[in-house]
């Protein structure tokens, strides 16, 4: 039985501010598009991202770990320490724009129709549509003290900790994003070169200890366990977590949330037929100056192809453009299709996060295209590099790609926490589309392809960045 006093305080953390965040962008397209006010920011966001887009094209600017670089085949000309001034102060108002938007936009889309969070109401909606036993994590980190709510169909248990200084240093080893980290804790190695200690295998069995609560120990391969993360926690691959030797994800699938009453929200729209039919896949592998080939996305889309056959529709090369896929939303043919895959990359921009971006042959599709596309898809799968990670706002879930597509009318978000090696990115994918055209849900196959290649030998590295965001 759960103890009703806990209740009320969850109802609370999980509708404000997390949800309200998610819902405050969630809705149908074209309310409030008569506001003069609305208007006039809509106007403001188009000019600002034109201009930013035609000076980085002149800089040839690319986004980096350590920040922006040049990339120019001439030497560095006068005029260019300015240009980037002028980019700054571009993205700084750029940002500012967004901002408001995210204001007004509760309005705009109809978000004041969203109920609040009840625990009550999440219960009975995840009995009605989930088909599994079912159980959900949701995480606060609020400064040195972690809060970890356990909530399943019959209990909800809280869980407070005082954050210690290996605590702490764990957290950040395992979820700071730049590339070399990534690759001594998921693979023991710098560089390709053996670490000393495998520093990644104590970390990953310390911050199982932390954040896994006994309730959840029982769960097993036939079950759900839901991650709600917080702050830090969006850059961790939860699924790699040790206990003892074993992968958190041997023992039972994993969706991510952005956050419970998220959650709520899209198990009430769950339609009844959740089959795929029909596969739209847009892929690159040369990317002139613009970014590193990916030679290994043609065998990617190939894998696709054998797969789902006649029910894939690929975009490849040339033709998958910026234009293609914004005349498709607009005709509506991009809502017929129940399953998107981007193999190509991401790139997420620092000095202006809303200007993260799918690169395609013609132009890149950025975080405001996305959001609006008119999509009904079951699922988007960003094959790319870094997908899932984005700007954080403090409460909220993250600000990247996967949200953006998620918010725009795709259920569930398939991405990754991590640049991923292109051989073993599709290799995995070549799996996980198997597995779903057996008729397995997006969970279950993502967990399928995972345990797979770990019994294979590949690191966590190269299978843990990938992760399903939104539903099972």
């Amino acid at each position: 039985p759960f103890d009703y006093a806990q209740d009320k305080p969850f109802d609370y953390a999980q509708g404000r501010p997390q949800g309200e965040a998610w819902t405050g962008y969630s809705g149908g397209h074209g309310a409030g598009r008569f506001d003069p006010y609305l208007a006039d920011l809509l106007s403001r966001e188009e000019k600002l991202r034109w201009e930013m887009e035609s000076l980085r094209r002149e800089l040839r600017l690319l986004e980096a770990d350590e920040g922006p670089i040049l990339r120019s085949r001439v030497e560095l000309h006068s005029d260019q320490p300015q240009a980037l001034a002028r980019l700054a102060e571009l993205s700084q108002a750029y940002e500012e724009v967004v901002e408001r938007l995210r204001l007004v936009a509760p309005d705009w889309l109809e978000a004041h129709s969203a109920t609040l969070f009840s625990m009550q109401a999440l219960r009975r909606t995840a009995m009605a549509y989930l088909s599994v036993r079912w159980a959900c994590l949701s995480y606060y980190v609020l400064g040195e003290m972690l809060v970890t709510f356990y909530l399943d169909t019959q209990r909800l248990t809280v869980h407070r900790r005082s954050l210690n200084a290996y605590d702490r240093l764990a957290l950040r080893q395992c979820t700071y994003p730049a590339g070399e980290f990534r690759e001594l804790i998921y693979r023991g190695t710098v560089r390709g070169h053996r670490a000393p200690g495998d520093p990644g295998r104590t970390y990953l069995q310390h911050l199982y200890r932390l954040l896994i609560p006994p309730e959840a120990e029982d769960l097993g391969e036939d079950n759900l366990l839901l991650i709600a993360p917080h702050g830090p926690l969006h850059g961790l691959a939860f699924q790699a977590l040790l206990a003892d030797e074993k992968p958190l994800v041997t023992r039972v699938p994993l969706t991510y949330v952005p956050s419970l009453s998220a959650l709520q929200l899209l198990l009430r729209e769950l339609a009844g037929n959740d089959s795929i039919r029909r596969v739209l896949a847009c892929g690159l592998s040369d990317f002139g100056s613009q970014a590193s080939s990916l030679p290994h996305t043609a065998d990617e889309v190939t894998a696709l192809r054998e797969v789902l056959r006649e029910q894939l529709n690929v975009l490849w090369g040339s033709e998958a453009t910026r234009e293609a896929l914004l005349r498709l939303s607009d005709t509506e043919d991009l809502a017929g299709y129940d399953v998107i895959h981007f193999a190509t990359h991401a790139v997420l921009d620092h000095l202006a996060p809303s200007q993260s971006r799918v690169l395609l042959a013609d132009d890149s599709l950025t975080l405001a295209d996305i959001l609006n596309l008119r999509l009904r898809a079951r699922m988007v799968v960003l094959s790319a590099c870094e997908g899932a990670m984005g700007q954080q706002y403090p409460g909220d879930e993250i600000m990247g790609l996967a949200r953006a597509f998620f918010l725009a009318g795709a259920r569930t978000v398939v991405a990754s926490l991590w640049s991923v090696e292109d051989v073993s990115t599709g290799e995995f994918m070549g799996r996980f589309y198997r597995r779903l055209g057996a008729g397995e849900g997006v969970a279950q196959a993502l967990r399928a392809a995972q345990v797979e290649m770990a019994a294979e030998g590949y690191s966590p590295y190269q299978w843990a960045p990938f992760i399903a965001i939104g539903l099972p």
